[in-house]
């Protein structure tokens, strides 16, 4: 056998399974079916919740935010696996928007949001380097999206149920920001753009330096 195809055959992508995006996107849609399914079984949210199928385009966004949040380095590790998750979303927030019965419009403003965000992690993903670095970034990811939920909800508890100020609240985190693109005028709804737009320019302005840097 001759070198170089010796050198074919290691290059093969038979012999780095590892690479397959089989397993990451067998999580992703793993996880939005049982966000889904909690709309089709009509699981109790809530005691008040008479009809907890209206809340299952929430769910599902909610669900892929936080989740793509705590396992980017997973299921957005590149290019292809990104590619693919990204969109995967785009049928289940069709179906989860047709349970809740909300118009096809604000869902697909919600779907193009949670797709900016994944985009966001995505660059984010490329820039670290580690696992320490992932793990970091992981926490950060999580700190955004679940922790400026819980600042929104101790500050509307302080505030004991006021009216929702979508120009002010969306801008706590991209949960906050997912939910205000179904029931925010569309200012506001603009506005919650800012926290994917901001990481995405950051984390491509990052690589190109990095890149920059390494070829000095």
């Amino acid at each position: 056998m001759s070198e170089s195809s010796i050198i074919a055959s290691a290059q093969s992508p038979t012999e780095h399974p590892d690479r397959s995006p089989a397993a990451s996107l067998f999580v992703w849609l793993v996880i939005q079916l049982l966000a889904l399914a909690v709309g089709v079984c009509r699981a109790p949210l809530a005691a008040r919740v008479v009809q907890p199928e209206q809340f299952s385009l929430h769910v599902m966004l909610v669900t892929q935010i936080i989740a793509s949040a705590m396992l980017f380095p997973l299921i957005l590790r590149d290019v292809t696996t990104a590619a693919m998750a990204i969109l995967a979303i785009a049928p289940f927030v069709q179906l989860a928007s047709y349970l809740s019965e909300i118009p096809l419009q604000s869902a697909a403003l919600a779907g193009a949001y949670v797709a900016m965000w994944m985009l966001a992690l995505t660059m984010w993903k490329s820039i670290l380097r580690t696992p320490r670095g992932e793990m970091l970034g992981i926490a950060c990811a999580i700190a955004l999206s679940i922790g400026g939920a819980i600042v929104w909800y101790v500050r509307a508890e302080e505030l004991k149920g006021g009216q929702t100020d979508w120009s002010i609240d969306a801008l706590f985190g991209p949960i906050l920001g997912v939910i205000a693109q179904l029931h925010a005028p569309m200012s506001a709804a603009l506005i919650a753009w800012a926290w994917p737009v901001v990481i995405l320019v950051t984390c491509a302005i990052a690589r190109v330096t990095m890149r920059a840097s390494r070829d000095r």
